[in-house]
């Protein structure tokens, strides 16, 4: 369960084929679709469940693959929840290579982003796991 007040700004974070092979199938009481998917002012649709706005991330095992009760397939939060850990100085490492490239006449960038994330507040997150 959340923290009272946080769901207004939850978020859930799901695999995409999860949102599409899954959830644009499930209906409320009434008959209704339990997701929307609306075009922002650029014309880019933006996905929601339930009316929590959706982010998508290939990391988290998609509910069709999730073979065995207990897998995790979905988060929900509020990222205030969340605190990113940077390090002091440089924070991006930028190596340009000009020679592997070069015949076609293009240069090579390669960066690492050195960061870790933690969670700061435990009742802003819940995991959604697959039922047994």
């Amino acid at each position: 369960k959340l923290d009272d007040g946080i769901e207004a700004e939850a978020v859930v974070v799901m695999n995409r084929a999860t949102y599409f092979d899954h959830i644009m199938q499930l209906k409320d009481s009434t008959g209704q679709p339990i997701y929307r998917i609306i075009n922002d002012a650029n014309g880019k649709p933006q996905f929601y469940y339930a009316g929590m706005k959706c982010k998508f991330n290939s990391s988290i095992t998609a509910y069709s693959a999730a073979a065995a009760a207990g897998t995790l397939f979905m988060i929900v939060g509020n990222f205030k929840g969340y605190q990113l850990n940077l390090p002091e100085g440089d924070l991006v490492q930028i190596v340009r290579d000009h020679l592997s490239l070069s015949e076609s006449g293009q240069v090579k960038y390669t960066a690492d982003l050195f960061a870790a994330g933690n969670i700061t507040k435990d009742k802003h997150f819940v995991k959604v796991v697959k039922a047994a």
